[in-house]
């Protein structure tokens, strides 16, 4: 899942002079990382919305290739959260298992206000048999999923959509910033 930034009549800043097509692309690369940052920024907002805990969210992280830029969530989940599961679609059991461990659901308790948790030792789970019911709640999670599918939770695409006016002014602040570094080179 990811999105992706392009300047749209870059050859035709690009056929003038080498020194002007320097300031140009230096203008447009700036433009292009601040956008990025933009963009990304919200991106982690909108996953902080319904992320418990800061992992999703920091799994978001953008790319830069000369004059473009790629915002992508490097979680494996990143493209069914952000489209949802329709009813039917293979839900790998591991993934949910391993988020039940890391929760504490059934290893510790785990306060949603202060995102914290508690962890009970091996010996402790192995005790009361935790393992058993984390798979268990597990199989239930996947059986419900498989049947139900999930709502998405958009919060890439939105994002671009959402600070759209915001990198439009971003790049008009550098185009004018280019034309004013060619004028007074001249």
């Amino acid at each position: 899942m990811q999105t992706s930034i392009h300047i749209e009549g870059m050859d035709k800043l690009r056929s003038m002079s080498k020194a002007a097509s320097r300031i140009v692309d230096t203008e447009a690369r700036k433009g292009v990382k601040e956008s990025a940052q933009v963009v990304r920024t919200q991106a982690v907002a909108n996953a902080r919305r319904f992320s418990i805990g800061n992992q999703f969210p920091s799994s978001i992280r953008y790319k830069l290739e000369g004059l473009k830029a790629t915002i992508a969530s490097q979680a494996k989940t990143a493209l069914s959260i952000e489209e949802g599961r329709r009813p039917g679609e293979i839900v790998r059991f591991g993934l949910i298992l391993g988020w039940i461990r890391r929760k504490g659901v059934f290893r510790g308790t785990f306060d949603i206000a202060t995102q914290r948790r508690r962890l009970m030792s091996k010996r402790q789970v192995a005790k009361r048999g935790i393992d058993v019911e984390e798979r268990r709640m597990a199989a239930e999670i996947v059986a419900q999923i498989r049947a139900r599918g999930t709502k998405p939770l958009p919060f890439l695409l939105m994002s671009a959509e959402q600070k759209r006016s915001e990198v439009t002014r971003i790049f008009n602040d550098k185009v004018k910033a280019a034309v004013r570094k060619i004028a007074g080179s001249r």
